[in-house]
C-alpha cells in the first residue's frame, strides 16, 4: 500500500509536469506561463521531494531531511537501487533548486526515481545489512 502511494505521488508530479509543458498551463502560484526551463526545474524539485519523503519514512533515524548536494545524492546511491542514476541526474538532484537551467532527461529521472522507490519496498534478507532495511 505505501509503495503504491509513493509511486502515485511520483506519477502525479510527472503528470503535472507533462500537462503544464504540453498545454502551457499558467501556474496558479506564480501567475506565470509555463516556461519549459522553469517547468523542468519544478519537476526535478518535485521528484526530489518525493524521494526525500520516501527516504524519511524508510530511514527515520537518518539525516535524510537535512542532506543536500553530494551528500543527498550519496544517500540515494547508498540506500536503494540507484543503478539508473547518472551524473546528469545527480547534478540536477543535488543542486536543481539553486539553478536557473537544468539539463536532465525527465523521463530517465522518472524511471530512476521509480526504481529507487520500488527497491526500498522489496523484501530484504537479514544478512543484506542495516543500510538497506
Amino acid at each position: 500500500y505505501l509503495r503504491q502511494r509513493a509511486l502515485a505521488e511520483l506519477a502525479s508530479v510527472r503528470d503535472l509536469y507533462i500537462r503544464r509543458d504540453r498545454y502551457s498551463v499558467r501556474d496558479p502560484y506564480t501567475d506565470t506561463d509555463g516556461d519549459p526551463e522553469t517547468l523542468k526545474l519544478r519537476y526535478v524539485n518535485g521528484v526530489n521531494t518525493v524521494l526525500r519523503r520516501v527516504a524519511l519514512f524508510h530511514f527515520p533515524g537518518s539525516a535524510a531531511g537535512s542532506l543536500s548536494g553530494a551528500d543527498w545524492v550519496g544517500f540515494i546511491r547508498d540506500r536503494g537501487d540507484a543503478s539508473l542514476l547518472d551524473e546528469q541526474m545527480a547534478e540536477a538532484l543535488s543542486s536543481g533548486r539553486f539553478q536557473t537551467r537544468c539539463e536532465v532527461d525527465t523521463e530517465a529521472l522518472h524511471r530512476m526515481a521509480y526504481r529507487w522507490i520500488s527497491s526500498l519496498y522489496r523484501y530484504r534478507r537479514p544478512w543484506e545489512g542495516a543500510n538497506h532495511a
